[in-house]
């Protein structure tokens, strides 16, 4: 199994927090280890995270090669609808041996002792990392912190599903911005970004939608001349309330052409 570069540097820092003796420690020493328990804090968050999505991919596996099932019970945890009495070989080889795979926010639930809403929004913010790799790596490096990672996990439930395909595509950007950022002011300035990219998309929509105004004409088999036309939104705005002051001021005037309706909506459509 190959090991990663940061794992070194964590054993390190683990044991020599492990030998730590608090209170014969100096000033220093202590906020050298706060520090380093920081770091502690993010690497885990960041390989929970990726553990996670690797038991999200297993149980799904399991679930489409057996089927599936339903996790059942008093406490809703306990036990799999359908599931066999007889496991042993599963169990012994980590198998599920025809059983449906255990839900990962359940299993998160079990090992860390916490409630299923915390386990279940544990499990939320790690498939969310797993939509930004390069800031996932940085998380696990500790060149941003699990506090960004909560900045990231509310502005998602805020965004719509354009604005959240923007955010994944800030994915280098929001690893340098919550390099040198509190979390805050990250959160200010990722909203920023979402903001500008917002305009951007907007000024390439309208000029695409420029270029693409015209206007054609036919006769048709009665004779009648037929007008079609597309405008963009400034442009055709601008047009239709020329249109809607001129047809005001020729009613407004009186001097209605001699074959507009009298009454009715349809001498406003004339």
């Amino acid at each position: 199994m190959a090991t990663s570069t940061a794992t070194p540097s964590i054993t390190h820092v683990v044991q020599r927090l492990e030998h730590s003796v608090a209170h014969a420690l100096d000033e220093p020493t202590v906020r050298r280890s706060l520090a380093e328990l920081a770091q502690v804090h993010n690497w885990l968050t960041a390989t929970r995270a990726a553990f996670v999505v690797r038991l999200d991919e297993l149980t799904a596996a399991q679930d489409a090669t057996d089927g599936g099932g339903d996790w059942a019970g008093d406490d809703g945890r306990a036990s799999c609808a359908g599931a066999t009495a007889d496991t042993a070989g599963g169990a012994a080889g980590g198998a599920t041996g025809g059983r449906c795979p255990k839900p990962t926010e359940l299993e998160l639930a079990d090992v860390a002792r916490m409630t299923e809403r915390e386990a279940a929004r544990q499990a939320m913010l790690a498939r969310l990392l797993a939509r930004f790799p390069e800031f996932a790596a940085a998380l696990r490096a500790s060149v941003v912190a699990d506090s960004h990672l909560q900045v990231l996990g509310r502005l998602w439930h805020q965004l719509d599903i354009a604005d959240r395909e923007r955010l994944v595509s800030l994915d280098t950007r929001l690893v340098t911005m919550a390099s040198y950022a509190e979390p805050e002011r990250f959160r200010r300035l990722v909203a920023a970004e979402i903001n500008r990219l917002r305009t951007d998309d907007g000024v390439a929509r309208l000029t695409k939608q420029r270029r693409m105004t015209g206007l054609t004409h036919w006769v048709d088999d009665s004779g009648m001349v037929n007008l079609r036309a597309q405008f963009d939104p400034e442009r055709g705005q601008r047009l239709l309330a020329r249109i809607r002051r001129q047809r005001d001021k020729i009613l407004a005037s009186g001097e209605d052409p001699a074959d507009c309706p009298a009454t009715g909506p349809a001498r406003w459509q004339h």
